[in-house]
């Protein structure tokens, strides 16, 4: 509760910051409660001028969904702290991205292992694992 609330006292600074018009929405699974980093990256978005919409924990595939498609953001970040959530995860990147396939992709989180996620048919999410990955992977694919 201590570092959400330091995090929440950036949020007002960082919002006020001139945006770039890119939009990207966080999020965690469904059933994961682990949601401080997933804030960390929104924030950091936020920060970089990009209009981050962070939905939370435990956040449900169908309204993830609703608001990619309302949004159609650049950008998807999601976060998967228990291992027992991988599957879920791979298909609900493989849904996103049938419906938005230029759509940027990142997940971390304890629950995932390795440079990135295998969805299948040779595409992948790379698997963001500190800032400095974050940084270096918006300063390669993402920044304006």
């Amino acid at each position: 509760a201590i570092t959400e609330s330091l995090l929440a006292q950036t949020y007002p600074r960082a919002a006020a910051l001139p945006k770039h018009g890119r939009r990207a929405v966080v999020a965690c699974v469904t059933g994961e409660r682990h949601q401080i980093g997933s804030r960390m990256v929104a924030d950091i978005l936020e920060l970089r001028g990009w209009d981050s919409h962070y939905l939370g924990a435990d956040t449900p595939k169908d309204a993830l969904l609703d608001m990619l498609l309302a949004l159609q953001p650049e950008l998807l970040g999601l976060s998967v702290s228990l291992s027992s959530n991988i599957d879920q995860t791979r298909q609900l990147f493989r849904e996103a991205l049938a419906h938005r396939p230029t759509m940027l992709c990142i997940v971390g989180g304890q629950g995932v292992v390795g440079p990135s996620l295998d969805l299948g048919d040779s595409a992948s999410v790379p698997v963001i694992s500190n800032i400095e990955i974050l940084e270096s992977y918006l300063r390669q694919h993402a920044d304006a």
